[in-house]
């Protein structure tokens, strides 16, 4: 089994959404001084890489402490867009084969530039028809390496409106830069904070390294490994 962190780093360098603030770490007590240590962590809700509930858009609607786990944890389907240089859009998504339940992560060219510690402004995101398209598919969760899933300055917030209505979780600033196209298991758990619109997420993917002539193999000589 092999696990591939997709997480971003907190740190109080670390890149932010343009106008959220920086995480600040403050040691309240040292190991020199107080024989432990401990600190006060700050940061927002949506820092690095994290979950967006339906209440980031929509009122009264499930917060991230309610979110069905379900929805985060699964088999899911990281496809390679890094050729995509603006927009997403449902004619990139159409050549997938998605289903309905499937966990999708989209891989693009911003996991070469997110892990970085300025913002960014130009990220590749989806458009309104990618996030129609994903929404008639009926799938669990989307994900992608970029801090929004939609365009930056966008007042309408069409895209994220759409996919939390239609009760798709959303995953935002992944590092996808390791994960490979394909198959694998996603193991995405966000902090649970009681009433809030989204929060902070470790994020795994778990590949399993055997491959199919192995199993093959195995089968063959009687000695299954499963």
């Amino acid at each position: 089994m092999k696990v591939i962190d997709v997480s971003l780093t907190l740190s109080p360098n670390m890149p932010t959404y343009p106008g959220d603030p920086k995480p600040k770490f403050t040691p309240l007590q040292t190991i020199g001084k107080d024989g432990s240590a401990f600190t006060l962590l700050e940061f927002g809700s949506h820092a690095g890489t994290h979950v967006d509930a339906p209440a980031h858009f929509i009122k009264n609607a499930t917060t991230v402490d309610a979110i069905p786990l379900e929805a985060l944890v699964g088999s899911a389907k990281v496809f390679d867009l890094t050729r995509i240089k603006e927009a997403i859009t449902s004619k990139d998504l159409e050549k997938f084969k998605i289903k309905k339940g499937d966990r999708i992560l989209l891989k693009t060219r911003n996991s070469r530039i997110t892990p970085k510690k300025k913002s960014n402004k130009k990220f590749v995101h989806l458009t309104e028809s990618a996030a129609e398209y994903l929404a008639e598919k009926k799938v669990l969760a989307v994900g992608i390496d970029c801090l929004s899933i939609e365009k930056f300055g966008e007042k309408k917030h069409s895209v994220h409106k759409r996919l939390l209505s239609a009760g798709i979780v959303i995953i935002e600033g992944l590092n996808l830069s390791d994960a490979p196209e394909g198959e694998c298991l996603l193991v995405c758990l966000p902090l649970k904070a009681l009433g809030l619109d989204g929060a902070p997420a470790r994020t795994v993917l778990i590949k399993n390294p055997q491959n199919k002539s192995d199993h093959q193999e195995a089968k063959k000589s009687g000695k299954s490994k499963h």
